[in-house]
């Protein structure tokens, strides 16, 4: 990444506050004669109200140039009255606000206080307190000039905006403390998938063996370093399986999502409870020094580890893009040796391709907990053929 990378990308943080003549009830005029049938008709049909807009945003910060900053807040204030802001979750789009020729990448969310209801500000454009409530959320914007996959980074994005909440109480004692973590948003976020590679070197494969095998990560050595343990423990995440799987990393059931790669049963009765009993990889730091505990690390991490040491020398979204491509071919290794396995039920020639298969991968599908635990091979007889694999495999 260049130096000057946090100059190029740009943020906006605003206040939302809304029209008063839509904030406020106000009396009924008092009630007019009818107009006649004549006056009716010379008037004319009558013309539709003109659209306003509900909302308003005063700027907290920026690094925009003022032109640049009108076109967004404008934009924000179409998709307020649009209803296409939420609290939940934040949104990346392309916006045509005068940096690039073909746009620009924009992650924009509407910011409330944790434990507070979660109400669409649409939903709210009628309410009499609406400017009460609104005086008090925020709009956060952060901008790559250029039409980057900053979709890429969805998770991390929404982490982010969620902690500058901690700053905004009191924004006007913490403001310059505000522009500087704003200002370095894309380092904060995206960061980690250059500065690994570039600490680790080949062992970075050993941080996609760890994501990959559920492995528990602790760090040793004194007078740490906060920023990589921070680093090690986002590439790690974004290594892990855990997103894909119904279940979480502590064995409980993660929240609902659109829908799962694979499927485990973490409370079927054949679970041998592998996320408990997963083993530990020690990392020991100690200046520039680091070594790791793990000796053994297939040869199919190794291999994308090649991958994403040659991504880090291209950009942040590459290395993202090469991690994402880790975790895909890994489901669809899981999913086809999976069909091989209830095929070698009842179909010898069915074994021994799975055994072929689970040797060829790269990687120890036979001691897979999304392999092991997953409810579809719960029968005895799939739980025969993982253990006589297992058995060849020693």
């Amino acid at each position: 990444m260049s130096e000057d990378v946090e100059s190029t990308h740009l943020y906006a943080l605003y206040t939302c506050h809304v029209n008063r003549r839509h904030a406020s009830t106000q009396e009924a005029p008092p009630a007019e004669a009818a107009p006649s049938d004549d006056a009716a008709s010379a008037a004319g049909p009558a013309e539709p109200d003109a659209p306003e807009d509900n909302f308003s945003l005063s700027v907290v910060a920026t690094n925009l140039k003022a032109e640049n900053e009108v076109e967004l807040r404008a934009s924000m204030v179409k998709r307020l009255t649009r209803g296409l802001m939420h609290a939940s979750s934040g949104s990346v789009t392309v916006l045509d606000i005068g940096l690039g020729e073909v746009g620009s990448a924009c992650y924009y969310r509407l910011l409330q206080q944790p434990g507070e209801e979660v109400q669409e500000l649409a939903e709210l454009s009628a309410s009499p307190t609406l400017s009460s409530v609104c005086m008090d959320r925020y709009i956060v914007c952060l901008v790559d000039p250029v039409s980057s996959p900053l979709d890429l980074f969805r998770s991390e994005l929404d982490t982010f905006s969620f902690s500058l909440l901690s700053l905004l109480d009191a924004w006007m004692s913490r403001l310059e403390e505000l522009r500087v973590r704003l200002a370095s948003w894309f380092q904060q976020v995206a960061g980690f998938t250059t500065r690994c590679p570039a600490r680790y070197q080949e062992d970075v494969s050993v941080l996609l063996h760890v994501g990959l095998t559920g492995c528990q990560l602790t760090f040793q050595g004194p007078n740490q370093d906060a920023q990589l343990k921070e680093d090690t423990e986002k590439f790690v995440t974004a290594c892990s399986l855990s997103s894909l799987l119904n279940t979480t990393p502590d064995n409980k059931p993660a929240p609902p999502s659109d829908q799962f790669l694979v499927e485990v049963d973490s409370t079927a009765e054949h679970s041998n409870s592998h996320a408990e009993n997963a083993a530990t990889v020690v990392l020991s730091l100690e200046g520039e020094e680091h070594k790791f505990s793990c000796e053994t690390v297939s040869r199919f991490c190794k291999t994308w580890g090649e991958k994403v040491l040659s991504a880090s020398n291209v950009s942040a979204f590459q290395v993202r893009q090469v991690l994402d491509d880790f975790k895909l071919q890994v489901i669809q290794d899981m999913n086809a040796f999976k069909r091989l396995l209830l095929q070698a039920e009842t179909d010898h020639y069915a074994l021994y391709r799975c055994l072929v298969f689970a040797r060829n991968c790269g990687h120890d599908l036979l001691q897979s907990p999304a392999v092991l635990d997953d409810p579809g091979l719960a029968s005895f007889g799939s739980q025969d053929v993982l253990k006589v694999l297992q058995e060849y495999q020693k």
